[in-house]
């Protein structure tokens, strides 16, 4: 009798399947390397027409919408701001704690500012950030 193998050992099959990857669900909100690129090419919210000194950065704003878990919003929901007002400035988005007093105090109302930006967007998710801003726009009450 001999105990030699003809073949290496295999591990079993395993009882539960291993996920290959991610599904689409667990990958987040959309990125959209060229929107973003587009939202900095836009004037600042806040800067006054033709004054502005600083590039435009693409704000993500957390403020304005649920936690999520750390994830960063949607690609979609940025909205150009200069960089004085998103974090070099003494009173800059980025300085203050309340998002939604912060849009307040500069005049600004960021739901219609997003709905009006999205318009011109031609990505897939678009309807789906719309309905998203919507929504929100109607439990702030605005």
């Amino acid at each position: 009798m001999t105990f030699a193998r003809t073949k290496p050992w295999e591990r079993p099959p395993s009882l539960v399947p291993k996920s290959t990857g991610r599904s689409l669900e667990d990958k987040g909100p959309a990125r959209c390397a060229d929107w973003l690129a587009r939202i900095r090419g836009l004037p600042c919210l806040c800067c006054a027409h033709g004054r502005q000194q600083h590039p435009t950065r693409a704000h993500h704003p957390k403020g304005l919408f649920p936690r999520t878990m750390g994830k960063r919003v949607s690609d979609l929901l940025c909205m150009p701001l200069c960089d004085w007002h998103h974090t070099l400035g003494p009173q800059a988005l980025h300085q203050t704690g309340d998002e939604a007093a912060w849009w307040r105090s500069m005049g600004v109302e960021p739901y219609g500012v997003l709905l009006s930006i999205l318009s011109g967007c031609r990505e897939p998710e678009r309807d789906e950030a719309i309905a998203f801003v919507k929504l929100n726009r109607e439990q702030v009450g605005l």
